[in-house]
């Protein structure tokens, strides 16, 4: 007796399940992985590039802030009431200030300092930093 090999039949979706078989077999698989590690690579290397540029204008944003604290306190002789009392207009702008300090995402600017009695630390400006929130640790002074 001679075996036959039966034929199979030919299902439309197993057509459809080789195709996809074949686009992820072999180098293709390689290629497409390949290019997400790269997209993944750029996305985190361009979110770290924007997050230390922030990092940096806050910190060139207090520097200024207790700049202007400082002229302020030798001039007048106490801590500004507000941080209104720093901003001037252009022309007459003797503490530096234009607007009111924002630090690299936006938000204001926490400012303590003493009055000359109890001058224990000096001035201090602090942003929330990345979190927003001065309870976590990543505050920027």
């Amino acid at each position: 007796m001679v075996r036959r090999h039966k034929e199979r039949i030919a299902l439309p979706w197993e057509g459809q399940l080789v195709r996809l078989g074949d686009l992820l077999g072999g180098r293709r698989l390689r290629v497409l992985l390949m290019f997400c590690l790269i997209g993944a690579t750029v996305i985190f290397l361009s979110h770290h590039i924007e997050e230390r540029s922030r990092i940096r204008t806050t910190w060139a944003v207090i520097h200024q802030v207790e700049q202007a604290l400082y002229s302020y306190r030798i001039e007048q002789e106490r801590c500004p009431p507000s941080i209104l009392d720093l901003i001037g207009k252009e022309q007459d702008n003797e503490f530096g200030l234009r607007a009111i300090p924002r630090d690299g995402w936006g938000r204001e600017l926490k400012i303590v300092c003493p009055n000359k009695e109890n001058d224990a630390g000096g001035i201090v400006v602090m942003s929330a930093g990345p979190s927003g929130s001065f309870l976590v640790n990543d505050n920027l002074y």
